[in-house]
C-alpha cells in the first residue's frame, strides 16, 4: 500500500511541473515585421494633443508612424509582461449626456495560439485621471489578464476565500470597460493552475474558451464572482480502512461576469488583420441614468474601407451613476493593454474621436429619368441613357473643433459618364475665395474613375466664423454601357468613398445596381432651345441672358421625338422635363404635344427670387425622358442667367422640409409643425443704402407624392404681431426691409429662428392622412421706390 501512495505522489508532482512550465515560460508569437504591419495600417487621424501616454510609471504605450505620417498609430504592447495605456486630455473628454460615436482600427498580432492578453476600451472617472491603472499588491500597474483595467486577485493562498471588494479596489475606479481578450486557452480545468499559484482565472466557465469581447464595470465588486474547485486528497490507509480514505480540499478562484459577450473561433482577434470597431453611445433619457453602448466589430473591410454586412454586434446598458460624474457628465476615455507570459503587438489607429468631432457622410444615387428613383438596391435597374445624379453629403453633428481640411477621396460607380461635379454648402454660400468649387472628372471614363480634392471650407456649427454644418458634392451624368443588353444587364458594383479630415474620417458607400440597355432602341429623342439668347455655335443647346435687376426668366425649348428608321415624328407621348438649377434638382414638369403631331414645345420659368446676384452665373440644366419607354434624350440643354452687380436678388433653399429634423407622429388632432433647419431665405441687396423692398410668397396646394390627393392642412405665415395668412390662398407679404448699407445680405430665416413664433408653419388638420406631400413656393421681391436713395 505504501508503494501505491508513493506512485500517486510522483504523478501529482510531475503533472504540476508540466503545467507550471506551460504557464510561466514566455510563449513567443510568430515573428512579424511591425514595419509591414504599420505600412498596411488603414488611414487614421493624427494623434496629437488629444491623448496622453506619458504620465504612468512603466507605461510602454507609444505613438508610432504609419505610411500616412508620424503619430498616426498607438502601440500599447509588444513584449511579455508589459502594460500600456493612453488617455484623452481633459479637453477631449466625451459627454455621456449626449449621443456620441467613436471609431477606430485595432490590431492584435498574428498568432492566435500564443497571443495574450489583449486590450480594453475604457471610460473612467478615476480620481487618478490620466494616471489611472489597475495595480498589483506593490502599487505598480497590473499586467496579465487585468488588461491594465480589471481588478487583480492578489492572494498567495488559494485555499482562502477571495475578498471581491479588494479585487475591485485594485481596478480602475468609476469605470466601464470593453475588453478584447486574446488569450485563447480553455481554462475550465483550472485546479492544477491554482495549486501552481497561478491566479488568472477570470475566464473559467466561459463556455467557448476562445478569445472574446465583453464588458462590465472594473471597479464594481459585483463584476466578480467566487469559483471553487475541489482537490481530492488521498489520506492513506487506517486500521479501520485498509484501502485508505480521501477528502475534498477546496481551492477558490475569482471569475468575471462577461456582459455583451462576443466570441467566434480562435482566429477571432489575433489573426494578422486590422479590425474596425465602431462604438455608438445612446445617452440616458431624461430622469434615467441608464445609457446604452452598442459596439460593432469587423464592420468595415480593412482593405477597401467598405461596410461589411454582418459585423459582430452587441448592445449593453451602462449605468452612468457608477461614474460619479460632474454636472457636465464628461468622462475620460482611452485604451489599456497588457501582456503576461503570452504577448502580441497591440495597435490602435483612431478614425473618429468622440467629443472632438462627430461627423458622418452618406451617398445617394438618383435616376432622374425614372421619376427621381433612389438607387439603393443591388437589384435596381438603371437604363442606358438615364440621367443620373450622385450626391455625397457630409454632415457635422457636434464637437469642440471644426472638421478641418477635408480631403474627399471619391470612387465613382462605373457605368456612368459624369459631366459635372460641384460642391455646395448647407448655408448656401460659396467656397471662400474660390467661387464655385469643382472636382476634375473625365466624362469619357465609364470604368469607375477615382477623383479627389480638398474642400475649401471647414465644417462646424460655428457660423460666426463663416463655417456651416454640411457640404454636398454633386455629380451629374448619364448611364452608359459597352456590354449591357435589354436581357443581360451589366453588374455595377457599389463603391466606398472616404472623407478624411485632420481630426475625423468617415466613409460613404453607393449601392450596386443593374445597368440595362434602354428598352426602346427604335426611337431617338433630342432637345433644343427655341427662344431668344441662344448662343451661336452651340447647336441650339446653350443660352445666356444678362439682367440688370432680378426678374422671372422664361426659357423656351423643343423636344424632337422620331423613329430611327425613317425619321417619322412620334406623337402622343407623355414626356418628363427634369430641371436642375445651380446644382439642385427641381420639381419635374410633364410635357405633351398639344397638337398630337409630335411637336413637344415647352417653357420653364426661373423665379426672380431664385437668382443669385453680384454677377454670379445662375445655371439651369434641362433633361428630358420618356419614362414609360425608358428612353432619355441624347443631349441636354443649359441656360445661364447672370444677375449683374448693383442689383437686388434672393437665394432660397431649392428643397426644404417640415417634420424631418425631429419627426412627430400624427395624433388625430390638429398640429402645427415648425420648419426644419434646411430652410434658407436670404435677400442680397447691392443697390445702395436705404433701398427698400418687400418680400412676398405664395404656395401651391400640398399634394401627396405617392398618391392622388391633397393634404388636409395649409401653409401659414405668422407675422411678428401674430397675424396669420394662408400662402395657398394668394400672395402674402412676409417681410419689409430698408437696407442699412450699400451691400447687404438679409437672412430672413435667421430672423424667423430668432423669433420662433414668426415665420412659415405647416398646419395639419386632425383628419389628415399620413404621408409625404409637396408644395411649390413662389417668392417675389418688390421694390419700394418711395424710400429709394437718389
Amino acid at each position: 500500500m505504501g508503494i501505491k501512495s508513493i506512485i500517486l505522489g510522483i504523478m501529482a508532482v510531475g503533472l504540476g511541473l508540466i503545467i507550471f512550465e506551460r504557464q510561466m515560460v514566455a510563449q513567443a508569437s510568430k515573428q512579424e515585421d511591425i514595419g509591414t504591419v504599420l505600412a498596411n495600417a488603414p488611414k487614421g487621424i493624427t494623434i496629437d494633443e488629444y491623448f496622453s501616454a506619458d504620465n504612468i510609471k512603466g507605461n510602454v504605450a507609444t505613438k508610432v508612424p504609419t505610411k500616412y505620417g508620424e503619430n498616426h498609430a498607438i502601440q500599447l504592447t509588444s513584449a511579455p509582461n508589459q502594460f500600456g495605456a493612453i488617455w484623452t486630455s481633459d479637453e477631449a473628454r466625451m459627454s455621456l449626456g449626449e449621443n456620441e460615436t467613436a471609431s477606430m482600427w485595432l490590431y492584435f498580432g498574428n498568432d492566435p495560439f500564443h497571443a495574450g492578453d489583449g486590450m480594453a476600451f475604457v471610460m473612467q472617472n478615476d480620481e487618478r485621471k490620466s494616471t489611472a491603472t489597475a495595480t498589483d499588491i506593490t502599487g505598480n500597474p497590473a499586467t496579465g489578464e487585468t488588461l491594465g483595467v480589471w481588478g487583480m486577485d492578489q492572494r498567495t493562498d488559494f485555499k482562502l476565500i477571495p475578498d471581491l471588494s479588494a479585487v475591485a479596489k485594485s481596478a480602475i475606479q468609476n469605470s466601464w470597460a470593453l475588453e478584447f481578450d486574446t488569450y485563447g486557452g480553455n481554462r475550465d480545468d483550472n485546479l492544477t493552475s491554482l495549486k501552481g499559484n497561478f491566479p488568472s482565472q477570470f475566464d473559467v466557465e466561459n463556455r467557448t474558451g476562445y478569445p472574446h469581447i465583453a464588458s462590465n464595470y472594473p471597479g464594481d465588486k459585483n463584476t466578480y464572482r467566487v469559483g471553487e474547485s475541489d482537490d481530492l486528497v488521498y489520506l492513506g490507509p487506517t486500521w479501520s480502512n485498509w484501502f485508505g480514505s480521501s477528502k475534498k480540499v477546496p481551492y477558490y478562484y475569482v471569475k468575471m461576469a462577461h456582459q455583451g459577450l462576443l466570441s467566434k473561433q480562435s482566429e477571432f482577434l489575433s489573426n494578422g488583420q486590422w479590425h474596425h470597431l465602431t462604438l455608438k453611445w445612446q445617452a440616458p433619457s431624461a430622469g434615467s441614468s441608464l445609457g446604452e453602448m452598442t459596439y460593432y466589430f469587423d464592420d468595415k473591410d480593412p482593405r477597401t474601407g467598405m461596410k461589411l454586412d454582418n459585423p459582430a454586434v452587441q448592445s449593453v446598458q451602462v449605468d452612468i451613476s457608477k461614474f460619479h460624474l460632474g454636472a457636465d457628465k464628461k468622462i475620460r476615455w482611452g485604451f489599456t493593454g497588457s501582456t503576461g507570459t503570452r504577448y502580441e503587438n497591440n495597435l490602435i489607429v483612431f478614425e473618429k474621436v468622440p467629443g472632438l468631432v462627430d461627423v458622418d457622410a452618406n451617398a445617394q444615387l438618383v435616376d432622374k429619368s425614372q421619376a427621381n428613383k433612389v438607387i439603393d438596391d443591388p437589384k435596381a435597374r438603371v437604363y442606358t441613357g438615364d440621367r443620373m445624379v450622385l450626391k455625397y453629403h457630409l454632415n457635422y453633428k457636434s464637437g469642440r473643433d471644426s472638421w478641418q481640411k477635408i480631403q474627399s477621396k471619391l470612387h465613382l460607380p462605373a457605368g456612368i459618364a459624369f459631366n459635372s461635379a460641384t460642391v455646395t454648402y448647407d448655408d448656401g454660400k460659396l467656397a471662400a475665395d474660390k467661387g464655385t468649387e469643382t472636382f476634375s472628372i473625365n466624362p469619357d471614363d465609364i470604368s469607375g474613375q477615382s477623383v479627389s480634392g480638398t474642400l475649401a471650407r471647414s465644417l462646424s456649427k460655428n457660423v460666426a466664423v463663416g463655417e456651416t454644418t454640411g457640404a454636398t458634392i454633386t455629380f451629374t451624368g448619364y448611364a452608359t454601357s459597352k456590354i449591357a443588353t435589354a436581357s443581360t444587364p451589366e453588374e455595377i458594383a457599389g463603391q466606398t468613398s472616404s472623407f478624411e479630415g485632420t481630426n475625423a474620417i468617415t466613409q460613404a458607400t453607393t449601392s450596386a445596381f443593374q445597368l440595362v440597355a434602354g428598352e426602346d432602341d427604335t426611337s431617338v429623342m433630342t432637345m433644343s432651345l427655341t427662344g431668344d439668347h441662344v448662343l451661336p455655335g452651340s447647336d441650339n443647346r446653350r443660352g445666356h441672358e444678362s439682367l440688370a435687376s432680378a426678374a422671372d426668366v422664361t426659357v423656351r425649348g423643343r423636344i424632337d421625338y422620331r423613329k430611327k428608321s425613317d425619321g417619322t415624328a412620334i406623337a402622343g407621348k407623355t414626356l418628363t422635363l427634369q430641371p436642375r438649377f445651380n446644382g439642385e434638382s427641381l420639381q419635374t414638369k410633364v410635357i405633351t404635344d398639344v397638337d398630337k403631331r409630335g411637336t413637344y414645345d415647352f417653357t420653364y420659368t426661373i423665379p426672380a427670387g431664385n437668382l443669385l446676384g453680384d454677377g454670379h452665373d445662375n445655371i439651369l440644366e434641362l433633361f428630358a425622358a420618356d419614362t414609360a419607354a425608358h428612353l432619355s434624350a441624347t443631349n441636354s440643354l443649359q441656360y445661364t442667367v447672370t444677375l449683374q452687380s448693383g442689383a437686388r436678388s434672393m437665394s432660397v433653399s431649392s428643397f426644404a422640409t417640415f417634420n424631418k429634423d425631429n419627426p412627430q407622429h400624427m395624433t388625430g388632432r390638429q398640429m402645427r409643425l415648425k420648419p426644419d433647419t434646411n430652410w434658407s431665405v436670404v435677400v442680397h441687396d447691392s443697390v445702395g443704402k436705404n433701398d427698400a423692398w418687400t418680400l412676398q410668397a405664395s404656395a401651391s396646394p400640398l399634394t401627396s407624392r405617392l398618391r392622388d390627393g391633397l393634404l388636409a392642412g395649409d401653409l401659414k405665415y405668422v407675422d411678428g404681431d401674430g397675424n396669420e395668412n394662408s400662402l395657398t390662398q394668394g400672395s402674402v407679404n412676409l417681410e419689409h426691409h430698408v437696407t442699412a448699407s450699400d451691400d447687404e445680405d438679409f437672412d430672413i430665416t435667421k430672423l424667423w429662428r430668432d423669433k420662433p413664433n414668426r415665420g412659415i408653419f405647416l398646419d395639419i388638420d386632425g383628419g389628415a392622412a399620413q404621408g409625404q406631400y409637396m408644395s411649390r413656393i413662389s417668392w417675389t421681391l418688390i421694390q419700394d421706390p418711395i424710400t429709394q436713395e437718389t
